[in-house]
């Protein structure tokens, strides 16, 4: 990466983290993880509009979140809030292809795991940081060039992304699967409706996953419980700087390290059983991903090849 970027990306980082600490003094730490899943998801989309469609995404951004949270623990009005979400990342992926895609996984995760405020505070902390984001992207010139999907694909991975995830939200909440929501957060990470990615980058996703939670077992089972906080604003710092120069392998290894820290919310021996359990759900997913690649890969050849 270059050096300039680096630290530019990690200047712009900070500010956005920056009130996390506040949020989790005020909110409670797991309120944290709602604040830094909404902050994501508003670089990627304010870096490539900023108008009123950014407003649309927003307000999606934070109906998605605030239902998700109202419905906490309920296992069919989660898995429907999962699929709406999923289908209302339809249109985002028409502006850029996957800037939306991780909305349905992020409402699966909070609509799973216990947080430590209420729906309407999950709500104003995902309107407050998407729109923090906004700001912070258009104060500092963070710009990304729109890779619009193709109508049809947007919608068959609408479609299929609702299905998978809405099904793997309510599995974990209806059979009280421990940790089952990270099965739901990698089939997201890894699959895009991106027709022009090439295999090595989706394999790089798979592998970063895997990888993250690796990371983020050994930072739990090494580190006392200040350290990790430490780590997860290194890994934040790091995402963020990652998810301006499209480097996947390492975007997704820190996307999956800072969500399992956080999710661990500073219990360290049910911190380290949890990424035991995730890396199994990893393994999982990223097999399950790779068979709907594949499948989808064949297709689309058989198409293209009928002309």
């Amino acid at each position: 990466m270059n050096a300039a970027l680096l630290k530019k990306s990690a200047g712009i980082a900070l500010v956005l983290l920056g009130p996390a600490l506040l949020v989790g003094w005020a909110a409670g730490t797991r309120s944290i993880l709602v604040y830094v899943m909404s902050v994501a998801l508003g670089v990627a989309a304010t870096a490539v509009v900023k108008d009123e469609r950014a407003i649309t995404l927003g307000a999606m951004l934070t109906a998605a979140f605030g239902f998700a949270a109202a419905f906490n623990g309920a296992a069919v009005p989660v898995a429907i809030v999962v699929a709406l979400a999923a289908l209302a990342s339809i249109p985002a992926d028409e502006l850029s292809a996957g800037m939306f895609s991780m909305l349905p996984a992020m409402a699966a995760v909070i609509g799973i795991v216990p947080l430590s405020g209420s729906a309407p505070v999950a709500a104003l902390l995902a309107a407050a940081g998407f729109a923090y984001a906004w700001l912070v992207t258009t104060l500092a010139g963070v710009s990304s060039e729109p890779a619009p999907a193709p109508r049809e694909l947007a919608r068959v991975h609408g479609v299929v992304l609702a299905a998978v995830t809405a099904l793997g939200a309510w599995a974990t909440l209806a059979w009280s699967i421990p940790h089952g929501y990270w099965f739901v957060l990698t089939i997201a990470v890894i699959l895009r409706p991106q027709p022009y990615e090439k295999r090595q980058t989706t394999y790089a996703r798979m592998a970063g996953t895997m990888l993250g939670a690796f990371a983020a077992l050994v930072l739990l089972y090494v580190l006392p419980g200040w350290l990790v906080t430490v780590a997860v604003v290194l890994a934040a710092l790091l995402f963020f700087a990652y998810l301006q120069t499209g480097d996947a392998l390492r975007q997704t290894l820190a996307l999956t390290t800072v969500l399992l820290l956080l999710s661990a919310a500073g219990v360290k021996q049910a911190g380290i059983e949890a990424s035991i359990e995730r890396i199994l759900w990893t393994a999982v997913a990223i097999a399950c991903a790779a068979a709907i690649y594949l499948i989808a890969s064949d297709v689309a050849e058989r198409r293209a090849a009928r002309g």
